[in-house]
């Protein structure tokens, strides 16, 4: 039977318990208002439990239990590299450092765990209002999505197993490797994607071809963010309709009322315009799929009216 926490440390620790946690809610809460713009995959963190705190002072690296660095520590987790080196500079804006582990690069054959950590205080001007959380160190942890899903997936083998295992520390090594390279690969897909020339792929030209058309008819701030999408879209019509791009092109130098109406989006136009020119033809070409008519669209193209209803998307 595992010998049980002392009383007087147990005591003291649930004295302080509520100080911790409330340590806990202000650092998840300030790190989570500060990094929305990093679109941070999750920010984690948690007090050290009784236990934990225990064994850690029993090591003898500690003068006193505040001292312990990491009774307080949260885990931020976002996508790239490069993400976690931007994440680092606001963190060190937001919280007084007092110690950086892991941030420069190691030796190139290390591959242990070495994600950054930040060892840091709470605010003076936050503790001017709570002079109890002064004394509390906290560890801020931040890592990629992809070392993250690993850390927790072998955190309780490697580091906490029953007996210490070369094999088992020098599968995470490895593994860690070959993440690091998927890190490095995910952050600069489109880089090395284009090393090679792009090869022909008919559906993907064609659609890039929209694109193209699109880019040339309107201006890019009038067109969604995603033009993959879009082109998937407006390709499909096309194609129901069997209207070739430059036949597009061609169209909407007759529709110039559609072409520049601000209350439709770039596929809502191009439908508009095939429907004006072509109507019988798209409704003959839609088999299986349905198109949306919105009021605006309908408010401007007389010929939405030869769409039948069951071809139709409906809101309800």
């Amino acid at each position: 039977m595992y010998a049980p926490v002392p009383a007087e440390f147990r005591g003291h620790f649930d004295w302080i318990e509520s100080d911790l946690d409330h340590g806990r809610q202000y650092i998840q809460a300030r790190l989570t208002s500060e990094l929305s713009s990093s679109r941070p995959v999750a920010i984690q963190a948690r007090v050290k439990n009784c236990q934990s705190a225990h064994e850690k002072i029993q090591k003898g690296d500690y003068p006193c239990l505040s001292d312990v660095e990491d009774l307080i520590a949260a885990r931020i987790v976002v996508l790239h590299p490069a993400d976690v080196r931007n994440a680092t500079e606001i963190v060190k804006k937001i919280f007084p450092v007092v110690e950086e582990r892991n941030i420069g690069a190691e030796k190139p054959t290390d591959f242990r765990y070495k994600q950054p950590h930040l060892i840091v205080r709470i605010p003076d001007e936050y503790c001017d209002r709570h002079p109890e959380l002064s004394a509390y160190k906290a560890e801020i942890q931040l890592t990629t999505y992809i070392q993250h899903a690993l850390q927790e997936s072998v955190h309780d083998i490697t580091y906490k197993g029953e007996y210490f295992s070369w094999l088992e520390n020098r599968m995470d090594a490895r593994l860690r490797g070959l993440l690091e390279v998927v890190d490095d690969m995910l952050e600069n897909v489109s880089t090395i994607a284009k090393i090679a020339d792009e090869p022909a792929y008919a559906l993907y030209d064609k659609r890039n071809e929209v694109i193209d058309a699109c880019l040339q008819i309107w201006d890019r701030s009038t067109l969604p963010p995603d033009l993959r999408r879009m082109a998937t879209t407006i390709e499909s019509l096309l194609t129901q309709s069997k209207t070739e791009i430059s036949e597009l092109i061609e169209m909407t130098s007759r529709h110039s009322d559609l072409v520049s109406a601000r209350s439709l989006s770039a596929v809502d136009k191009v439908l508009g315009i095939i429907l004006r020119e072509k109507s019988d033809q798209l409704t003959r070409g839609l088999k299986r799929q349905k198109v949306y008519i919105s009021n605006e669209l309908a408010g401007l193209v007389d010929e939405c009216e030869n769409i039948p209803k069951d071809k139709r998307m409906h809101l309800q």
